[in-house]
């Protein structure tokens, strides 16, 4: 039997979700025996006409209608997994039918979602899972400065050069917001060369104490009118230099030339008996206006000494047809002496340059042996993989290239780390080399390499680069077989405070709370060590369920928290004194967990009030994962209503705005729930009252459910904890991969759900749910690409 529908207006379905709630209508009725494997357009179709027939008949179709026969028709839970998830959870919360329309029993309702629930659970989830497509990802800004914290021991402060990331899915991870624009391409070279400038001291950089020598005291040469000499044939300039005491010292000549002939201009510093200490090439022309710095140490005793540079290879041919290739020339533009150097390079230059070429070494073909081992190390760090020599000697050449213009040794591994931070495979947690087909391509699915899989874990958890402990057992190809142990011990780590900063201020939002700007005038208390406090206190939440592996549940029911003085005289608790915070055990149902957070109510809040739409809203899509869509346009701002009636209290506002029909549909679920938190003004202190009347914090939801205050919405939470579960897992596993869920990952995420349950709902238990699925473990590919490894 055929069904059709009445096509209906779009103005009472302009959003997309609206259209479950249609086919929910339709829908609505199915009997009690209704099986997971029935058939369903036979099961729905008698239940068309009591329902549906005087709105939907074919015969009263309208222009500017969609038709929602597809939708009963096809029934494609794979491609339509999410709508048929939407109307499964409208028809839970009892938001469909409306109010003033026919309902069906509640066990006819009951028969449905479960039927529904019971397909989507159970349709494509039989055999391997799909990896999903691999993602390319660059380190975000903190990933950045978390891992040239760990890796080269220097703090940097990226907030000087890198803007905020975008955020994707509600992350700044995902490599959908993390692109690499010319713009961000500069900012990672001039971070790059302030980090390697931090990380390595190099003698070209240091600027006290400087002795500049006059030209005056320079002899040999001639003028070329600027400061300093010419030399226009093989010679000498030589200066007297006054050291101040016997010690070490860098002598520093800025140079350029006139070059001609087959090779470049070539220079040595030399001492008084005419022995060269270091020579040369000299690159830079004079015509370039940027004169090229050569650096030579040297040890001197207290008093005068005599140095020089010379010139090693003069040319001239006065018939080369080109006038600027007939005569090459050195010219000493300044000459100085840096020092007495003391011993001060910082721990990371130590740490870095644990071997150093000799002098003699350095000055012939005996340094390659120090600087490739060097070079290794770092690579192996900072590619987090095994190198090969092809990498090493790119990395060679950039040392080699710095050598021959005088560049110190220090200076040219300065140089070459420059070039690690702005390589690929260190800005790129990158997916597997080989291609990869994309969605709707033939695929085969295989385990990740174990170094990719401590990169993906260590980001995850910590949000820097993997330790050596990770980097050993994947070189061994024992991380595998030790994942649960590795994570456990990383979630014990003190790096692991990372995660409870970013994916925890991300989900809960706390981190908005840097920028929000509360009206002074209208809470004089708050300021920013007030906010900093807040934000501590949402971290050190987080962090404690996280170390000490407690149920993920306690976000909702924690009867604990964390606060200074400053902090907890602002939620009126007595007997705490100082700066530092400790964790306090909560007595008074007026707090406990994220609800009642400040932080959380101050950011879900308007500058100079609160705000229940914000905070219902907060509540369905951060802890439930059902966030309403946009308003519709040209719905009345209630901002505005509640400047023009300054009598009325939010709630009598609300009621006023709920009464229109484009705006109850959301309203209706969203609005008790903010209003639950009414006592909590708009930076968190709990009051009695609003505009001198008292506060009304009780609810009903459309399925009938009543509740007051925080602690009946922390009551109806926890009724609804399958969907805060699930929801959980899906904001963590959207962290971990950087990248959005598909409908591909409904089975994934039903895994995780159920191992989490297994688990007690211990934050491990999640955690080892995620890492452990196949998009964590493994990637698409080709299957010819398997079949070549095998054969």
């Amino acid at each position: 039997m055929q069904c059709h529908f009445r096509q209906l207006p779009l103005r009472r379905f302009r959003h997309g979700w609206n259209v479950a709630f249609a086919v929910a209508i339709c829908s609505a009725a199915i009997a009690d025996d209704l099986q997971p494997r029935a058939d369903f357009a036979t099961a729905v179709t008698p239940l068309v006409a009591q329902y549906c027939s005087d709105c939907h008949s074919a015969d009263t179709a309208s222009d500017n209608a969609i038709s929602f026969a597809p939708f009963i028709e096809k029934r494609d839970f794979q491609k339509d997994r999410e709508f048929w998830q939407k109307v499964a959870l409208r028809l839970h919360t009892s938001e469909m039918p409306p109010a003033d329309a026919e309902h069906p029993a509640p066990e006819e309702r009951a028969a449905l979602v479960k039927w529904l629930r019971d397909e989507l659970d159970t349709f494509s989830c039989d055999g391997p899972r799909d990896p999903g497509p691999a993602v390319l990802r660059r380190l975000n800004r903190t990933q950045y400065c978390n891992t040239v914290r760990d890796w080269l021991g220097v703090d940097f402060d990226v907030t000087t050069v890198f803007p905020a990331d975008e955020l994707a899915y509600g992350f700044d991870n995902s490599g959908d917001a993390l692109a690499m624009t010319t713009l961000q391409v500069e900012k990672y070279l001039i971070a790059a060369e302030a980090v390697a400038s931090q990380a390595i001291q190099a003698p070209e950089s240091i600027i006290e104490p400087v002795i500049k020598v006059r030209s005056r005291h320079l002899k040999g040469g001639e003028d070329f009118g600027q400061p300093g000499r010419m030399l226009a044939t093989d010679g000498v300039i030589m200066s007297r230099l006054d050291a101040p005491r016997e010690g070490r010292y860098l002598l520093r000549a800025r140079v350029s030339a006139d070059q001609a002939g087959p090779e470049p201009a070539r220079m040595a510093f030399a001492e008084e008996r005419g022995r060269n200490i270091k020579e040369l090439d000299v690159i830079a022309t004079r015509d370039s206006g940027d004169p090229q710095l050569a650096v030579v140490p040297l040890e001197l005793k207290e008093g005068r000494n005599r140095v020089g540079v010379a010139f090693l290879n003069d040319y001239y041919d006065e018939d080369h047809p080109d006038p600027e290739q007939r005569d090459r020339n050195l010219y000493l533009h300044q000459l100085e002496l840096v020092g007495p150097l003391e011993d001060d390079q910082p721990e990371s230059h130590r740490k870095l340059l644990d071997r150093e070429p000799s002098a003699t070494e350095w000055r012939g073909d005996d340094w390659r042996p120090v600087v490739d081992e060097t070079l290794e190390r770092w690579l192996r760090d900072a590619y987090r993989r095994p190198v090969s020599n092809d990498d090493v000697a790119r990395l060679r050449n950039v040392v080699t290239e710095a050598r021959r213009t005088g560049a110190t040794f220090e200076r040219s591994m300065q140089l070459a780390l420059q070039a690690v931070l702005v390589s690929p495979q260190y800005l790129f947690i990158a997916p597997p080399a080989e291609a990869a087909p994309a969605d709707g391509e033939s695929f085969a699915s295989e385990p990740i390499e174990e170094f990719a899989l401590a990169a993906r874990l260590s980001y995850f958890l910590w949000s820097t680069m993997p330790d050596a402990q990770l980097l050993e057992l994947a070189e061994q190809g024992a991380l595998r077989k030790q994942l649960d142990a590795q994570v456990r011990r990383m979630l014990a780590d003190d790096r692991a405070a990372e995660l409870a900063r970013n994916f925890g201020g991300s989900w809960l939002q706390t981190r908005e709370l840097a920028t929000v700007e509360p009206d002074t005038e209208r809470f004089k208390e708050f300021d920013d060590e007030l906010r900093t406090a807040m934000q501590r206190e949402a971290e050190l939440f987080v962090t404690e369920i996280i170390r000490e592996d407690r149920s993920v549940l306690d976000f909702l029911t924690a009867d604990f928290t964390f606060v200074n003085e400053r902090l907890a005289r602002h939620y009126g608790m007595e007997e705490v004194s100082g700066d530092e915070f400790r964790r306090v055990t909560l007595s008074n149902p007026r707090r406990g967990g994220v609800l009642t957070m400040a932080a959380v109510l101050t950011v879900t809040s308007n500058p100079d009030r609160t705000s229940p739409v914000k905070r219902g809203k907060w509540v369905l899509g951060q802890l439930l994962g059902d966030e309403p869509p946009p308003p519709p346009p040209n719905v009345p701002d209630l901002a505005q209503q509640v400047h023009a009636d300054k009598q009325e209290t939010l709630r009598e506002m609300l009621a006023r705005h709920r009464a229109d029909a484009a705006c109850a549909v959301c309203h209706r679920r969203m609005d008790p729930m903010g209003l639950a938190l009414e006592n909590y003004d708009a930076v968190g202190r709990w009051r009695e009252t609003e505009r001198e009347q008292p506060i009304d914090a009780s609810g009903e939801l459309p399925d009938g459910r009543k509740f007051e205050g925080a602690k009946g919405l922390r009551e109806l939470l926890l009724a609804d904890q399958p969907m805060f579960r699930r929801n959980l897992v899906q904001q963590m596993l959207t962290y971990a991969l950087g990248r959005g869920l598909r409908p591909a990952d409904s089975c994934t995420i039903s895994d995780i759900v159920t191992h989490l349950q297994e688990g007690d709902d211990k934050f491990s238990a999640l955690v080892l749910g995620i890492v452990h699925s196949a998009p964590f473990q493994e990637q698409r590919v080709i299957e010819h690409a398997i079949e070549q490894k095998t054969e």
